[in-house]
């Protein structure tokens, strides 16, 4: 997993090399900007492990040419999906 930020454009981007359910390989990518709620998510399979790290490093390669640095996550809360309460999904 690689976390980056483009401190300029105020995005960030997240690339994961792991497998989907069925075995096959996948790169997720997961992206968004900072000063607003939208964030996308994209899984692209690979035939084998091989071609989606080949593309896992030509990623994080082009990313940094567009101006992202390596950061960490100051709020994993911003990113964690959240579990929700049944007493608060009831209309009463």
């Amino acid at each position: 997993m690689i976390y980056m930020t483009n401190p300029v454009k105020k995005r960030f981007y997240w690339i994961l090399l792991q497998q989907d359910l069925s075995g096959t390989w996948c790169i997720r990518k997961i992206y968004g900007g900072f000063e607003n709620n939208r964030c996308r998510e994209v899984w692209i399979p690979y035939p084998s492990e091989l071609y989606a790290a080949k593309a896992f490093t030509e990623t994080e390669y082009s990313k940094r040419q567009r101006g992202y640095i390596y950061d960490d996550i100051d709020n994993v809360d911003y990113f964690a999906l959240k579990p929700q309460i049944i007493n608060k999904l009831r209309v009463s």
